[in-house]
């Protein structure tokens, strides 16, 4: 079933009416709305041969180090293939989505929501050569965690899930989408126009 997101916060970035547009819910059941499919991710920790936690994310997964202020070692793979290890505070795989949220934070970049892919970005990373990466939805992206003061996984910001060192976190497209209700409206309110009123806004 769609979301029909109304905005009772500050930024309210996935709300498709905010407070002063409440009578554009009538204008739902009497015009009609489209539905915008957005990508999400599956996400799996991985010990060995089994998975130990799964879970589905809208806007992003994190891998960050423990409490210790200590450099979390990790290597990435898309594909089987390795893009390098690195040092960093942690690791945000994120949707188009979730681009405008802690990733964007983190310095990725802003991806649109039509897109099919999603970004790597470190976090922090001790290094010149480590930036962010945008791949399609068909890769399969890997975390190796390799050492340090502790690592832990997040999906959504949702729940402590921590990593051993040689545990994997393996991160793909899902086969579950978001549904997002957009209001058939007289003028266009496009995904450029909603970043900009809304990061101005901020």
């Amino acid at each position: 079933m769609p979301i029909l997101g109304i905005n009772l916060g500050r930024v309210g970035y996935l709300a498709e009416i905010e407070p002063a547009e409440i009578e554009l819910l009538r204008s739902v059941f009497e015009n009609g709305y489209t539905v915008e499919r957005r990508l999400m991710l599956d996400v799996r920790h991985i010990r060995g041969d089994r998975t130990v936690v799964s879970g589905i994310a809208l806007n992003d997964a994190v891998v960050s180090h423990g409490n210790q202020p200590k450099f979390m070692e990790s290597e990435i793979f898309c594909n089987g293939s390795s893009i390098g290890k690195c040092r960093s505070d942690g690791y945000i795989f994120s949707t188009p989505t979730g681009s405008t949220a802690y990733s964007l934070s983190a310095g990725g970049p802003v991806l649109d929501p039509s897109l099919r892919g999603m970004c790597l970005i470190p976090i922090c990373p001790y290094s010149l050569t480590s930036r962010p990466i945008v791949v399609p939805d068909t890769t399969v992206a890997e975390l190796r965690y390799i050492s340090g003061g502790g690592a832990y996984l997040t999906v959504d910001g949702s729940g402590t899930d921590e990593l051993l060192p040689g545990d994997t976190v393996r991160i793909t497209a899902s086969a579950l989408t978001a549904d997002f209700v957009r209001v058939k409206r007289e003028h266009n309110r496009n995904f450029y126009r909603i970043f900009r009123d809304k990061m101005s806004d901020s």
